[in-house]
């Protein structure tokens, strides 16, 4: 058990609005854009992104968050000032300094984001601890 973290890349038609935060949708199989495990300071970025974008689960477990182009323009400058505290956890592994390789999978994880979105698709993180 612990920290699982997805991203995924669904036909924006698919979805029935534009909510961003806890949507009620199931995500067929084959939509994967990314996974990742532990990696709680990328986590505890999108948590916050959660609550600005009025997210209501204090625990931000098994919520659907719906990212678009400015959140990928935020995420890519925050960690280009190293602005990825970790996030402490029962389940969420260790606290570690965000690091030169962390970035670049994030960064790797923004290009994919981008192509999605401007093929038409909606990116929706999802963890689950």
């Amino acid at each position: 058990m612990g920290l699982d973290m997805f991203a995924h890349a669904v036909p924006v038609a698919m979805l029935s609005s534009d909510q961003e935060v806890d949507l009620e949708y199931q995500i067929p199989d084959g939509f994967r854009l990314a996974y990742w495990r532990k990696f709680n300071n990328l986590h505890g970025w999108m948590w916050r992104l959660y609550e600005r974008k009025g997210g209501s689960d204090s625990e931000f477990n098994c919520n659907l968050l719906r990212l678009n182009s400015e959140d990928l323009d935020q995420l890519e400058v925050d960690i280009g000032h190293d602005d990825m505290p970790p996030q402490e956890g029962f389940f969420f592994g260790e606290c570690e300094d965000f690091d030169s390789d962390m970035a670049d999978e994030i960064r790797e994880f923004i290009t994919m984001a981008r192509e999605a979105i401007a093929a038409g698709k909606a990116v929706l993180y999802y963890a689950w601890w």
